[in-house]
């Protein structure tokens, strides 16, 4: 099974041009000035126009709700909503198609099949549904589009008495299909290309030289407790310091502090050795911060990065919690406090929350006095 299946282009590639939902936003003006340019000066249906009009206010609804579906603050793209754009843009084809079919004998031109516009408007639907579900949504939903487009076909050629009705439904609904055919092939391009990109990412933390000092690595790991506090002691032991009752408590504090800081650093894992430098408090009690993926971390990485460095953004606390979720994934909140007004704070979070979007699942966020972004992870076992 495919990641094309599975996921949509939008998942994959967020911050791409094609999967950007204000592409759609200016959809249903081009299927408005179709429609509108169909029945006025191609008189299609010119005896029935309310009809036509009728169909191109439920195409034009369909783009509208891609466009709002798809926006950055909203979660994924669901099931429901692609099969409501679907029966709108079925409805509009078989509406504008039965329209012609009582209308069609009246006008002073015959419909010119290959020039219909409800075809052309609702491969524009399905054209721009394809980046924002996964292929096991886009080829039932393009596939409903595209049949619903040879039924309206065959309404609309229906008064034409051709010589070859067969052919004239073909050209009529061919645009659908086109679109479902396209979409397809389009979005599985760009996902295998991303999903290739990422296959070559690798990690680069510098690994240690195999020949480190064992002082250097616990003194790294320790955060420079050893050279700060534990070396000094140790000197001043071997130059001749006088070893009494203090001066082995003093030891045994020391000893305690050392071996603290080194089952903190064991028991964090990457994400509490990043985040130590920040204020931010993580859960984390089944270790699940390690099974995280690495582009997956890079994005959790830089959402926090990222609005602790913004000093505009005036955070100045955070909590990351993480805990098991259905099918072996990880869920994933992050709490900031943000000193910022609804509008500012969008801008500011809107980059990393864009970057976290195109690797991790389910990710929506609510604002209050605190804002809260939740997602899903799929957990490396």
């Amino acid at each position: 099974m495919t990641v094309w299946w599975r996921r949509s282009a939008n998942e994959v590639d967020t911050l791409s041009w094609l999967t950007a939902s204000l592409v759609t936003a200016w959809v249903p003006v081009l299927i408005v000035a179709l429609g509108a340019g169909g029945v006025l000066l191609g008189e299609q249906g010119a005896d029935a126009p309310g009809f036509q009009w009728a169909a191109v206010v439920l195409a034009a609804l369909a783009t509208g709700a891609i466009h709002f579906a798809a926006r950055p603050t909203r979660r994924r793209f669901g099931t429901a909503t692609a099969m409501v754009v679907a029966v709108l843009a079925s409805s509009a084809v078989l509406v504008s198609g039965w329209g012609i079919a009582r209308g069609g004998h009246g006008a002073t031109a015959e419909l010119v099949p290959e020039l219909w516009w409800a075809p052309v408007a609702v491969a524009l639907v399905v054209m721009s549904l394809s980046p924002f579900v996964p292929g096991r949504v886009f080829l039932p939903a393009g596939a409903m589009v595209a049949g619903a487009s040879v039924l309206g076909a065959a309404f609309a050629t229906e008064p034409l008495a051709a010589v070859s009705p067969g052919a004239e439904v073909v050209i009529a609904a061919s645009s659908p299909l086109f679109a479902l055919i396209g979409g397809t092939f389009l979005t599985r391009a760009l996902i295998d290309e991303v999903q290739g990109w990422r296959s070559g990412i690798v990690d680069t933390i510098a690994v240690p030289p195999a020949r480190e000092k064992a002082v250097s690595i616990v003194d790294r790991t320790t955060r420079g407790v050893l050279s700060a506090d534990a070396m000094p002691f140790l000197r001043a032991i071997a130059d001749g310091a006088p070893v009494d009752a203090a001066t082995r408590a003093r030891a045994a504090e020391l000893a305690a502090e050392l071996r603290t800081a080194l089952i903190d650093r064991e028991g964090s894992g990457w994400l509490g050795a990043v985040v130590a430098t920040r204020a931010v408090h993580v859960t984390d009690p089944h270790r699940l911060a390690d099974r995280v993926s690495l582009d997956q971390r890079a994005a959790i990485l830089a959402l926090i990065d990222g609005v602790f460095s913004d000093q505009t953004a005036g955070v100045y606390a955070a909590r990351l919690e993480l805990a098991p979720g259905g099918e072996g994934n990880v869920a994933v909140a992050l709490t900031l406090d943000l000193e910022l007004p609804e509008g500012r704070r969008t801008a500011v979070l809107a980059p990393y929350y864009l970057t976290a979007k195109s690797v991790v699942r389910d990710i929506s966020w609510t604002n209050g006095r605190s804002l809260v972004v939740r997602f899903g992870v799929d957990g490396e076992r």
